[in-house]
């Protein structure tokens, strides 16, 4: 079993959503080398009224955390005004500069909504520690959505998707990252039609949520960093089954919306994880599947939507 030498601190922003809040520190708590691990919260400061009762569990919640946590350290940040989300100075934002300045030189970034394995952290740290000097290695997710079960019989395999439900990265690496935000994204879209065809007829799904975030002038990192997978040849480690549940999708959270289903998909239970040497390119049944990615089922659903996607984005070519 590989040695873990260092574990990354694991941050975590959150408002006022104390039930999925608690799951994920209690699920994260019950982790193999929680004992190890350090847990920064930033406790976001309520932008109105709706938000103070939530906002109030979590608060008294943490202040008792505080007290007794089966974690290293659990360091709690509690903002004085609402600091908001995906943008600069934003909670999260603020949460890496904080450890950053702190010397670490990973972290895990986790939203308060997953549900974690009892193996996540161990997964997390083997691998940011394996692959910290592998430049074509961007960063580690726990996510695999289930249209990406039993691509390999290993335990791990590269990807491009960078699901961001729970994830791992180094901050030397972020700085060699190109596709930094929604500029840089249109940039690579109208600079080579082939390249852009290649990626719609590969995977639909990414070139149009890449020219969504175009067109509403918003910066995801999960589609940065998938773009910049597909455009520059790097990898995401993924787990060949998922290590995170995530509860998000029910309306609660600003950007998800609401997904049937995400709650209810299965999890690694084991304690341990370990990894394999695999090679460094994309499993051949992936590049398949990503056809299909958040894609119908029924054949004539899937020409509709494809024909939609498709327009769409030849909409955005034409347009200034």
């Amino acid at each position: 079993m590989q040695k873990i030498k260092s574990y990354a601190p694991v941050i975590i922003p959150t408002l006022n959503r104390y039930v999925h809040f608690k799951r994920c520190l209690e699920s994260l708590e019950n982790c193999t080398g929680a004992e190890f691990t350090d847990v920064y919260v930033g406790l976001d400061y309520p932008p109105s009224e709706k938000y103070v009762e939530g906002w109030t569990l979590i608060d008294d919640y943490l202040a008792e955390k505080e007290k007794n946590n089966k974690f290293n350290k659990l360091i709690v940040f509690r903002r004085d005004h609402n600091c908001g989300v995906g943008k600069e100075g934003s909670n999260g934002r603020l949460l890496l500069t904080e450890i950053q300045s702190l010397l670490y030189d990973r972290y895990i970034f986790s939203e308060d909504d997953n549900e974690f394995s009892p193996n996540f952290l161990e997964y997390m740290n083997k691998a940011l520690e394996k692959y910290k000097e592998i430049p074509h290695v961007i960063k580690i997710s726990a996510y695999t959505p289930t249209i990406f079960g039993q691509l390999t019989d290993k335990t791990t395999f590269f990807g491009i998707d960078t699901p961001a439900y729970g994830l791992g990265s180094w901050f030397k690496k972020e700085k060699e990252i190109k596709i930094i935000d929604y500029v840089e994204i249109e940039k690579e879209l109208k600079s080579s039609l082939k390249a852009m065809w290649h990626l719609f007829w590969c995977y639909p799904a990414l070139i149009y949520m890449a020219v969504h975030m175009v067109k509403s002038k918003k910066n995801y990192g999960d589609i940065r960093y998938s773009m910049h997978n597909f455009l520059y040849g790097t990898f995401t480690l993924q787990p060949t089954q998922s290590l995170v549940r995530n509860w998000g999708a029910d309306g609660s959270g600003l950007h998800s919306g609401v997904v049937k289903g995400l709650d209810k998909e299965i999890i690694q239970t084991d304690c341990h994880f370990n990894l394999y040497e695999i090679p460094y390119e994309y499993p051949e049944q992936l590049l398949k599947r990503l056809r299909y990615r958040n894609m119908p089922s029924n054949v004539f659903k899937y020409s509709v939507y494809w024909l939609y996607k498709f327009l769409y984005v030849v909409w955005f070519y034409f347009s200034k």
